[in-house]
């Protein structure tokens, strides 16, 4: 379960392995997909940026949405944020389950980014 991430902030060292261990049996214990899912997603916080442009210098369209990633230090209600790669670490998941979960908030928030395509 000790894994190294790699981040110039040193995000992974905000959870001290206690807490690693804590959440480890909490999630796990949680059982099924769904209910873990669902507690993946209350420890994302999404929020729309304002005064987005309509490019960026390179020619691709501007990110229309921020996530922070939030790791709970069971059994306190406190929470630490650190990036993606720390979050994948802190629950021993894959980031496409991190994404996906991400995207199931973003639509289910009504911040759907995709939307200027025409699906």
């Amino acid at each position: 379960m000790e894994t190294v991430v790699i981040c110039p902030h040193k995000c992974d060292a905000s959870v001290p392995l206690e807490a690693r261990q804590r959440l480890f049996t909490h999630f796990y214990g949680l059982g099924e997909a769904d209910l873990q899912n669902q507690f993946l997603r209350q420890h994302m916080d999404l929020r729309a940026r304002l005064n987005v442009p309509e490019t960026t210098g390179s020619g691709r369209p501007p990110r229309r949405i921020t996530c922070k990633y939030l790791v709970p230090l069971l059994p306190t209600n406190e929470t630490v944020e650190v990036c993606q790669k720390a979050f994948v670490s802190a629950f021993v998941i894959t980031t496409k389950r991190v994404r996906l979960q991400r995207e199931k908030l973003i639509s289910s928030l009504g911040l759907n980014s995709y939307s200027s395509h025409n699906r």
